[in-house]
């Protein structure tokens, strides 16, 4: 039996995009299970007992960094536009 997955929806990742607060909320709520994954470190105790925890600094600055990454691209294809606008305006080539 083939197992079929949830996927964000286009408008959901689309209002994200376009910076709606709480579409970034539950984006991050979606991918939550994941980037918990990707945080997994173990941890060894004085008698050398393994325990498997979240490391939650890393886990905020892969939160952080996907949040930035959203508005970096935002600004640098905004500001791309722009000067591609502006320069076609006024005779100006963009290298």
């Amino acid at each position: 039996m083939k197992q079929l997955f949830k996927k964000p929806s286009y408008y959901l990742i689309s209002s994200a995009m376009d910076g709606n607060e709480k579409a970034i909320e539950k984006l991050l709520a979606f991918y939550d299970p994941y980037i918990s994954k990707c945080c997994l470190r173990s941890l060894y105790d004085e008698y050398g007992n393994v325990y498997i925890v979240v490391d939650m600094e890393l886990k905020g600055r892969i939160r952080e960094a996907l949040m930035l990454s959203r508005l970096v691209d935002t600004f640098f294809s905004r500001t791309s536009w722009t000067m591609l606008l502006y320069a076609g305006n006024h005779s100006i080539s963009v290298a």
